[in-house]
Order: structure tokens, then C-alpha cells, then sequence
């Protein structure tokens, strides 16, 4: 009887102990994400084991546990959380080298082609489009009615599309005028 409570106390603390490493891993994936979106640089976490030492003063408090089977448990568990973050701080670091080293690749490429654009130029990072501002297709006159400027801005797409051999549909709300574009593009098609 004491064998089979023993070794199911032993089995609830693994089971604890692997729950309590998920968490730790969450918590540094977690670390290296705000800091990765912040743009800091990544710290080292601190090792600290609130999960062991509330382990510990749960199975204390029981009066259950042997304090040498949680001291090894804790040594343990301190091994898997240092094993666990320098694994994490290795692929942070390795990914990257990776992208700086594909960033460097088509710098020197783009430069090599003599395509080396202004940094960012006047585009708006937040909007970020090749369109024209203003169309320059021109209403069809073998259309008869009037498009309005999204319209417009539609029916300049499709003809960047057709120019450029490219596929491409139509997705906005219902009611907007996604036939009308359509007819107004095939009308700019027979005039051509």
C-alpha cells in the first residue's frame, strides 16, 4: 500500500513537474516575442523556479513528500529550465544570422543589378501600395454611365493586371460596383 502511494505521488509530481517546464517554456517564448516586437534586444532570462519552490512548499505542507526525492526534483527541474532557455537563446540567435545573412544576399544582389531603391522613399509603410494615387485609365467611352474614383481605381487595377499578365479578381463588399468595374474594363479592352 505504501509502495503504490508512493509511486503514485512520485507520478503526480512528474506529471507537475512536466506542466511547470510547458509553462516555462510559454513564459520564454513569450520573453523573446515582446522583446522581438519592441525591437530590444533579447536578455537572458534569470532561471529563477517559482513552480519548484511552490512544488516544495505544497508537498512540505502535506507532509507527504521525501525532501530529498523534491531537492532532486528541484535540481531537475533548474536543469530543464537552463537547458530550455540557453536552447531558446540559441535559435533566436541562429534565425537571426539566417535573416541577416538573406538581408545581406539581396542587398548585394539588388546592388550588383543597380536597383539599390532609397531606403523606404516616400512610401507609407502603413498603406503600402504601387498604385497611382489618381487613376490614369480613363473612363471607356464605349461605357455609357459614370464610375466613381474607387471604381476607377478598380478598373486601373484590372488593366495593370491584364498589362502585366497576371490573374486577378475583384473582392470587396457587395453593392460597390464590382460589375460595373468588370464591363468597364472589357469596354476599355475593344477600344484598345
Amino acid at each position: 500500500e505504501a509502495l503504490k502511494r508512493e509511486e503514485e505521488l512520485r507520478e503526480a509530481r512528474r506529471q507537475q513537474q512536466r506542466l511547470n517546464f510547458l509553462l516555462t517554456q510559454t513564459e520564454l517564448y513569450s520573453h523573446f516575442m515582446q522583446n522581438k516586437m519592441a525591437g530590444l534586444p533579447t536578455q537572458p532570462l534569470v532561471a529563477s523556479s517559482p513552480a519548484v519552490t511552490g512544488m516544495m512548499s505544497t508537498a512540505m505542507q502535506s507532509g507527504d513528500a521525501n525532501p530529498d526525492a523534491i531537492a532532486e526534483d528541484a535540481a531537475e527541474e533548474a536543469a530543464l529550465r537552463q537547458e530550455a532557455l540557453l536552447a531558446a537563446q540559441h535559435a533566436v540567435s541562429e534565425q537571426r544570422m539566417q535573416t541577416n545573412a538573406f538581408d545581406n544576399e539581396c542587398l548585394k544582389l539588388r546592388q550588383a543589378s543597380g536597383l539599390v531603391p532609397e531606403i523606404f522613399g516616400d512610401m507609407d509603410l502603413l498603406n503600402p501600395s504601387t498604385m497611382p494615387v489618381t487613376s490614369t485609365v480613363q473612363q471607356p467611352t464605349f461605357f455609357h454611365g459614370s464610375l466613381k474614383e474607387y471604381q476607377l481605381k478598380g478598373l486601373q487595377w484590372l488593366v495593370n493586371c491584364y498589362e502585366q499578365g497576371l490573374n486577378g479578381i475583384l473582392a470587396d463588399e457587395m453593392g460597390l460596383g464590382k460589375t460595373i468595374q468588370a464591363m468597364s474594363f472589357l469596354a476599355h479592352l475593344a477600344e484598345e
